[in-house]
């Protein structure tokens, strides 16, 4: 593993940023009573959505 990120120049920098990431998500959402609730939390975070929020006085 450590040969070929030295011969093709790759890192598991991003690996390890969502581990931390869904990490300090799982920390916040410590109490839930759902572990979908987490996941979706996860989603939601980090899957790059963003859903319609509902208009202002409508």
């Amino acid at each position: 593993m450590v040969e070929a990120a030295i011969k093709h120049n790759l890192s598991n920098a991003r690996v390890e940023k969502v581990n931390t990431q869904i990490r300090l998500i799982m920390r916040r959402g410590f109490g839930f009573h759902s572990p979908w609730s987490v996941i979706a939390l996860a989603m939601l975070s980090l899957g790059g959505l963003c859903p319609p929020l509902p208009a202002e006085g409508a």
